[in-house]
Order: structure tokens, then C-alpha cells, then sequence
């Protein structure tokens, strides 16, 4: 087991003593030789993508001619790409058709416009957590595909949104990106891609079902 995952970590350059989720050691060979091109080391020692060209605030992978790319995935981090493609390597059949995006965990409206500018042919689809959190980003980033934008806060059990000039209330188990388009009215053609219920991350699935 630790000679598979050196293995894995000699593939993408990154030291095995900085891989904090032994995840890498089970992502098959067809996902790691699909992203060895843009495989790099953050400076904390942690798996990412070399950096966007259009955007150093970014990293990503999957680009050979922007035009071409058909479809864009948007994630927090290296390993939640990683692991989400392992469990569904369809999207990787058509190289140069898909591009794979590493926000961080702060994304902001501009990152996201430039993306939009970068790949204007791709329809968008967000890989975040399966969390509030995940949940919120799922509306800014659809929001700021449209130039728009809105104030998200919770209040109890409700999720409230200032949006244009009224108030939304969803509450916190309903509230979902999908909701919220229903009820402003705001159609960003942004899909949402979730873990299958009682889990929060691709990560944690991918780990779930190595275990099973």
C-alpha cells in the first residue's frame, strides 16, 4: 500500500510525506495520467493544478485550445477533482472537451468572469460540497455569471437572501441553488453536481466506497 502510494505521488511531483489523504494511493491510472500534464505542489505541500493561464489566482487542467472546451467543472481543490472523476470518468473521454478548475475556498466575481471569458463555449457545472457553504457558493457563482450579485445569511433555522430588491427565506435543509433560481427568477444555465445524500464531499464518498 505505501509503495503504490510513492507510486502515485512520483506521478504528480508531489512529496508523499505532504499528501494528506491517502485517497491518491486508490484514483485510478486513467485519472492520474489524464491530469499528469497539469499536476504541480501548492506551497503548503498539498496536490493542485499548475496555475490558469488567464488567471494565476486559479489553477487548472484540462485546457489544450479554449474554444473547444464543452464543458467546466468547478472545484475547491486537487483532490476533490481527483476523486470525483474516479467515480465518474465519463467526463474524461473526450480530451480537450472538458476543463477541470480549482477555485480555493475563497472564490470571488471576478475570477469567475474571467473564467467565463476564458471558455466561452463551456457550460459551467460546480463539484462543491454538499454543505451550506458548498450551497451558497453554488448561487454566488451562478450570480456572478451574470453580473449580479447577492447577500446570503443565516437566521435560525432559514437561509435569507438580499437579492435586487427583496428578501428570500429558504430554509437550511431546502436551500439549494436550484431554489433559489425558481424563486428569483435568475436562469444562469449552471448545473450542480452533489454527493448522493449523507455525505458532503466527493472526497468522503471516494472514501466510503473504498471501504465498502
Amino acid at each position: 500500500m505505501k509503495t503504490k502510494m510513492m507510486t502515485a505521488a512520483a506521478m504528480v511531483g508531489v512529496r508523499p510525506d505532504k499528501l494528506t489523504l491517502t485517497e491518491l494511493e486508490n484514483i485510478s491510472p486513467l485519472v492520474l495520467d489524464f491530469f499528469a500534464a497539469w499536476m504541480d505542489e501548492a506551497p503548503n505541500g498539498e496536490l493542485s493544478f499548475k496555475s490558469s493561464e488567464i488567471d494565476n489566482s486559479v489553477c487548472q487542467a484540462g485546457v489544450y485550445d479554449p474554444v473547444m472546451v464543452r464543458s467546466h467543472y468547478l472545484f475547491y481543490s486537487a483532490i476533490e477533482a481527483l476523486c470525483f472523476c474516479n467515480l465518474n470518468n465519463g467526463c474524461l473521454e473526450r480530451p480537450g472537451s472538458s476543463a477541470f478548475t480549482l477555485l480555493g475556498l475563497l472564490p470571488v466575481a471576478v475570477q469567475i468572469r474571467k473564467l467565463q471569458a476564458q471558455l466561452p463555449n463551456a457550460k459551467v457545472f460546480t463539484v462543491l460540497d454538499n454543505d451550506l457553504l458548498g450551497r451558497t457558493l453554488d448561487c454566488k457563482i451562478a450570480l456572478w455569471s451574470k453580473n449580479k450579485d447577492a447577500g446570503f445569511y443565516l437566521h435560525k433555522d432559514r437561509v435569507m437572501c438580499n437579492y435586487q430588491t427583496l428578501t428570500y427565506r429558504f430554509l437550511e435543509n431546502e436551500f439549494s441553488l436550484h431554489r433559489f433560481e425558481k424563486l428569483s427568477g435568475l436562469r444562469s444555465g449552471i448545473r450542480t453536481y452533489k454527493p448522493k445524500a449523507g455525505f458532503v464531499s466527493f472526497a468522503e464518498l471516494h472514501r466510503h466506497e473504498l471501504n465498502r
